[in-house]
C-alpha cells in the first residue's frame, strides 16, 4: 500500500473514533511508506491534531 492510502486510511478511523486529536505519537517501522503517511496525515486531519514525522517512534 501506498502512504498516501494509508495515510487516509488512518485519518479515516482516527476521525470515526473520535481520536483525530488525542495522538500523542506513533510506533512503526522505518518503510517508506510509513514516512510519507507521516507527512501526509497532518494534511487530513484538523489543524490542532499533533501528527507527523516528529511523532514518529521507530520500533527496532
Amino acid at each position: 500500500h501506498t502512504g498516501e492510502y494509508l495515510a487516509e486510511k488512518v485519518a479515516e478511523c482516527l476521525k470515526d473514533y473520535g481520536l483525530a486529536t488525542t495522538i500523542l505519537s506513533m510506533a512503526m517501522d522505518n518503510a517508506s511508506n510509513n514516512n510519507t503517511l507521516l507527512r501526509e496525515l497532518p494534511h487530513l486531519l484538523p489543524s490542532d491534531a499533533n501528527v507527523g514525522t516528529h511523532y514518529q517512534i521507530h520500533c527496532f
